[in-house]
């Protein structure tokens, strides 16, 4: 959900504004400053890598986990990042971006492929 309104920071006296603002409004109804510009987030940042850029990431346009091919009919690869750095990681197919979920950890997977093969019957 999107704030209704923003805070205004502009430096008065020594101190802050602070003043909330409607989100509509692109000065301070207070001291007249400016409307900050809003920031990109980290992960935001690496979608401005080119889809070409992680082909050349990836070596090749396929899924790094499950090597499958893009054919001519299939939609693009997902273009898979680190959400905490921005930093691109490569290209996903979308089965494996939608299991590939942002809390798992290379030890966590490992974890669980042990259990996997202990268990197996």
């Amino acid at each position: 959900m999107t704030p209704r309104f923003w805070v205004c920071y502009r430096q008065q006296d020594g101190r802050k504004c602070l003043y909330r603002n409607p989100r509509v409004k692109q000065k301070c109804e207070m001291c007249g400053g400016a409307r900050p510009t809003a920031k990109k987030p980290k992960h935001m940042v690496a979608l401005e890598t080119t889809y070409d850029e992680y082909v050349a990431i990836n070596g090749g346009e396929h899924c790094a986990i499950c090597d499958r091919r893009r054919t001519e009919k299939d939609r693009r690869l997902d273009r898979d990042h680190d959400h905490r750095t921005g930093r691109p990681r490569g290209l996903l197919c979308s089965r494996c971006n939608r299991w590939l979920v942002n809390f798992m950890t290379p030890a966590w997977l490992r974890a669980a492929a042990d259990y996997l093969e202990r268990t197996a019957v």
